[in-house]
């Protein structure tokens, strides 16, 4: 269960990354596309690493689609403060 539901995030965010416009991403995937993943934690039960797995999938993603390679700690790191400001 925990890999289907890591492959519909990833299937999310790609569809997201295709079609809204740069400045939208960030917002857009942490709405839609950790929708998946919030709402099954009261069903899955989720580890820490399971989740460390999928963010180099993600910063994979945001490189091809939208901008320059970052480090995966700037991927949760709020907008304000120079990060990507994705919810982690």
């Amino acid at each position: 269960m925990k890999q289907k539901l890591g492959e519909e995030y990833l299937n999310r965010t790609k569809s997201i990354l295709k079609t809204v416009e740069w400045k939208n991403t960030t917002k857009a995937v942490s709405t839609f596309g950790t929708a998946v993943l919030t709402v099954s934690c009261g069903i899955v039960k989720w580890t820490a690493t399971d989740l460390e797995k999928l963010q180099p999938k993600i910063g994979t993603l945001l490189t091809i689609y939208i901008s320059p390679p970052c480090c995966k700690e700037r991927l949760t790191v709020p907008q304000q403060m120079g990060g990507r400001g994705l919810i982690d």
